[in-house]
């Protein structure tokens, strides 16, 4: 699953393409697959007496267990009453992860935060909360068997977090939409090898490819940590009368990416999203 949105600030030359999770909203987990004004949606994610781990036996007689027999049953609505709502693991537990435990909650779906901060504000509004490191992969696992499906409240979760989730349960976004959103580099190849243009970028890994790279590209230009930069922490706008060492600094002599500058009428996000079964 991958997601495609934009954001706009002053002196950007390209509005990122993010694919996977999004800054300014993390898109594609279970809430936003069903909206609260879609009902009739809400029955897809109810478990229809039974827990995850319980063996069902649906009309066809085919026996569902574990992952597998949970996507099955989110694909079709629950037809009696049910025992328990899915429970919603969410990695991270800031204001974003706030905001979707309290969406979760107006559709009566409960949530479990998990987060290495013992004072995270969602943990105020979930139905519980584990406080672990996102490498404490035995935690991790005992946070797995807890939930039925996870998601994050951003990007800037690990890589190898997600790759022990998936193993264990439902993962949306999966381990490689994660790892691609995180790195610029990665994701701007990755929407340029789907025929997607892209504004003008170039590597920069030191103050010697960030001369090379501004010959390349131009001025004016922006530079831009490869990781964690956002809302234009993490950036420098180039127009070529600063000095490269000196732009160099200021990022913190991280890896980083030069991009062109882009003329443009408007300015259009968008939000994708595919059901499990594709």
């Amino acid at each position: 699953p991958f997601v495609a949105t934009g954001r706009h600030h002053p002196g950007a030359g390209l509005r990122r393409a993010k694919v996977g999770p999004a800054r300014t909203a993390f898109l594609l987990h279970p809430l936003r697959l069903f909206p609260p004004a879609t009902a009739g949606f809400i029955h897809a994610w109810q478990l229809v007496d039974q827990d995850m781990s319980d063996n069902t036996q649906p009309p066809g007689g085919t026996q569902e267990t574990g992952k597998q027999g949970l996507w099955q049953r989110l694909k079709r609505p629950a037809m009696c009453s049910m025992r328990r709502m899915i429970v919603i693991g969410i990695l991270g537990g800031g204001q974003l992860g706030r905001m979707l435990a309290l969406a979760a909650a107006r559709l009566g779906l409960k949530c479990h935060i998990y987060a290495p901060e013992a004072d995270s504000c969602a943990f105020q509004v979930s139905a519980a909360h584990t406080v672990a490191s996102y490498q404490d992969e035995q935690a991790l696992r005992r946070f797995a068997g807890l939930v039925d499906v996870v998601t994050y409240e951003f990007e800037n979760v690990p890589s190898e977090t997600a790759k022990v989730l998936e193993q264990i349960c439902p993962l949306a976004p999966g381990s490689k939409a994660l790892a691609t959103a995180q790195d610029r580099i990665a994701e701007k190849q990755f929407v340029a090898s789907l025929g997607i243009a892209v504004a003008p970028f170039e590597a920069v890994e030191s103050v010697l490819s960030l001369r090379d790279a501004i010959r390349t590209i131009g001025a004016p230009a922006i530079l831009k940590t490869r990781r964690f930069g956002y809302d234009g922490k993490g950036q420098v706008r180039l127009t070529g009368q600063e000095s490269p060492e000196v732009a160099w600094a200021d990022i913190g002599k991280a890896p980083a990416v030069l991009e062109g500058m882009v003329s443009f009428e408007c300015e259009v996000s968008v939000i994708a999203a595919r059901s499990w079964s594709g």
